[in-house]
């Protein structure tokens, strides 16, 4: 499902799944034990849209989960860095979903 709000695009992709605890899904991310679907899409975002791009998680066991995107609408798109190894072996947002969990 798609929406626009008066600032920004807002995507969100829902399944009626086995759920997930998403403070476990958290912790195993920022511990490197995560996929990498998520961790690509959090850095696509970061890259392209800077702190005024969002990835956040919903979910629980046996409830499904829900990824929400937030994407800024004001032309707040940035450049995009450079690929390192490093970067594509981090993932900074994951240890920022660890933190508050």
């Amino acid at each position: 499902r798609a929406r626009r709000t008066a600032d920004a695009l807002v995507i969100e992709v829902a399944d009626t799944g086995a759920g997930v605890d998403v403070g476990e899904l958290a912790r195993r991310r920022a511990a490197g034990r995560g996929g990498v679907g998520l961790d690509n899409v959090e850095r696509r975002v970061a890259r392209l849209y800077g702190a005024a791009g969002r990835v956040t998680l919903a979910g629980a066991p046996g409830a499904g989960l829900t990824v929400t995107l937030v994407l800024p609408l004001d032309g707040a798109a940035v450049a995009p860095e450079p690929v390192t190894a490093g970067t594509l072996a981090t993932s900074a947002s994951a240890s920022r979903l660890a933190a508050a969990a």
